[in-house]
């Protein structure tokens, strides 16, 4: 059972829950206010960061790549970049398929996940 009361529970908040990929590629961003070309920066199982051209907010996107369209919610922004996360996380073989078609992505390419371990 999860609650505030939780020991480490307030740590996660606001954390990435997998690892991201580093990568660039192109990919179209459909908001309410039209499409833009972007790249993805980088991605995980539940989000992406994205470089994007303007700073017009949205909330509610389609992000197409690789054959896929990824639903998805702007979390943060800033003027040229945002954050969006998906409403359903990517499935294995999407991964997959992402490593498959970028094949410079290496396991050692994954953006560090912090150890929030101490030792006493």
């Amino acid at each position: 059972m999860s609650g505030p009361g939780v020991p480490g529970e307030s740590s996660r908040l606001g954390r990435r829950l997998s690892p991201r990929l580093r990568l660039i590629a192109k990919a179209r961003l459909i908001t309410r206010s039209g499409i833009a070309s972007v790249t993805i920066d980088n991605i995980s199982e539940t989000g992406a960061h994205l470089t994007r051209p303007g700073a017009e907010p949205f909330t509610l996107c389609v992000l197409e790549w690789l054959g896929h369209e990824l639903l998805g919610e702007m979390v943060w922004a800033q003027p040229g970049h945002c954050g969006i996360r998906f409403d359903s996380s990517l499935t294995a073989d999407v991964i997959l398929k992402i490593k498959q078609r970028f094949p410079e992505i290496a396991e050692s390419s994954k953006l560090p996940v912090p150890d929030h371990t101490r030792t006493v």
